[in-house]
């Protein structure tokens, strides 16, 4: 005999539902603790195809995903030998050449903004420090002694923060190397478990969000080296400090619509005031990242990505902001990825909502009408 609970289609529907949100909820607090997992993940997903690449020209899976976690390693090793030293010596500059640049701002900057807005800066140490000794006079002891207890806690937290991290770094490798690995038998085992009337249904559905991702994510990791590469070359042509480090940091912020090319143009334009102190030069980096965005608008973007996300670029930043604020970086990592798949849902549900009856249906004044009375004629008597 069947049970009721489970040929009840509402009943069913609703504890699906729940299963789902009761799962999202987990995950939400244990945000921490998955946060390697997820990223591991992540990366897997995007060195998939290489293994199964590899796989189909007859090499064993295990050697292939060997091969290709070598090949990781060998990348970030060849980063950390030429890339990371060229930064390292462009904030060593920077470090150096820091009380120049400051000395700079104090004569240009720095009066100009006392005189647009009405402050003052403190022109001396010495005045600094008398400034903070007026703002201190009156100070309950207390009150010290507590922001000296929430720094010490602070400081603390950021030690466990530490090792917490550092643990999670040596543990993406190992979960990449058997994501990788399993990754054929995790899909095998989900479709095992999705109901048969509507796995099909499921797994097309899936299939059109995994287009959607794979195109995101290897598309826009291909966008964001392309431009970091072009900020990088035209940042060094026009002779400012730190031209590979500002290129790579607004490359890698480009993921954010709008956001790499006003990092770039401030900063940039920033570091050529300081060292050229004329407006000559702010133009030529105005025109790099004119040429830059205006090559990946025209002609990078359009070939790697496409439509094929179909996210306003207002929806992306709003995605990031909530992503943020829920999961800090890991909500932020995977905020467009999450509202990509999400919209593959919203654009069915409204597609057939728009095929329904209620949509389709043209309503006529008889569908508004109240039912006649169907109870019982009453007769009248004739008083004559």
């Amino acid at each position: 005999m069947q049970n009721n609970w489970a040929r009840s289609v509402p009943v069913r529907f609703s504890s699906v539902i729940l299963f789902i949100v009761g799962l999202t909820w987990m995950a939400y607090l244990l945000r921490e603790v998955l946060t390697p997992i997820l990223v591991a993940f992540l990366i897997a997903y995007v060195l998939e195809p290489l293994v199964s690449l590899l796989e189909r020209k007859g090499f064993n899976r295990a050697l292939a995903v060997g091969f290709i976690m070598f090949l990781l390693i060998a990348f970030i090793a060849v980063a950390f030998l030429f890339i990371i030293p060229t930064i390292q010596q462009e904030l060593q500059a920077l470090i150096s050449q820091f009380p120049s640049y400051l000395e700079k701002l104090q004569k240009v900057a720095i009066p100009y903004i006392e005189k647009r807005f009405k402050v003052h800066f403190p022109a001396t140490i010495e005045e600094m420090l008398v400034q903070v000794k007026n703002h201190l006079v009156g100070v309950d002891a207390s009150s010290i002694i507590d922001r000296f207890k929430r720094f010490l806690g602070l400081a603390l937290s950021g030690a466990f923060n530490l090792v917490s991290w550092t643990v999670s770094v040596i543990l993406v490798p190992v979960f990449i190397f058997y994501f990788l690995n399993d990754f054929n038998k995790i899909i095998i085992r989900v479709k095992a478990y999705l109901p048969v009337q509507f796995r099909d249904t499921i797994i097309a559905k899936f299939k059109e969000v995994d287009f959607v991702l794979s195109s995101f994510v290897r598309g826009q990791l291909i966008v964001c080296s392309v431009l970091a590469i072009l900020y990088s070359t035209g940042l060094v042509l026009t002779g400012i400090e730190m031209p590979f480090l500002i290129g790579l940091v607004c490359g890698l912020a480009s993921m954010i619509p709008y956001l790499g090319l006003m990092t770039c143009l401030v900063w940039g334009s920033l570091m050529a005031l300081i060292k050229f102190g004329d407006f000559t030069h702010v133009l030529y980096v105005w025109a790099v990242v004119a040429v830059a965005n205006g090559t990946d608008s025209g002609f990078v973007t359009p070939r790697v990505l496409g439509e094929r996300v179909g996210l306003h670029p207002a929806v992306i930043m709003l995605a990031i902001l909530v992503g943020g604020h829920l999961s800090g970086f890991v909500g932020v990592l995977f905020a467009v990825p999450v509202t990509a798949a999400l919209n593959v849902f919203f654009r069915t549900i409204l597609d057939t909502y728009m095929h329904s009856d209620f949509y389709t249906r043209k309503w006529s004044e008889e569908d508004h009408k109240q039912p006649e009375s169907t109870g019982p004629e009453t007769t009248q008597i004739d008083p004559r």
